[in-house]
């Protein structure tokens, strides 16, 4: 589990490089990106994460999360 949790943030850290966390540490990505209340909803195709519209780092989890594949919608 953690060497899949440091290739997780390795990916995070690559894919943030046009963001305001860019330079960010690994505990400054988790505090900032991971530790949000979030609803999720899944499906047998995919799975929908419902961000909180108070969410400070909002358009840094989006660019984040479609650099690393994920779609909108």
């Amino acid at each position: 589990m953690t060497a899949a949790t440091d290739v997780l943030m390795q990916e995070i850290r690559l894919n943030a490089e046009l963001t305001t966390l860019a330079r960010a540490q690994v505990w400054t990505l988790r505090e900032r990106l991971l530790k949000l209340g979030a609803r999720l909803v899944s499906s047998v195709r995919r799975i929908v994460v419902h961000l909180p519209e108070s969410v400070p780092w909002r358009s840094d989890f989006q660019r984040i999360a479609s650099a690393l594949g994920a779609t909108a919608g």
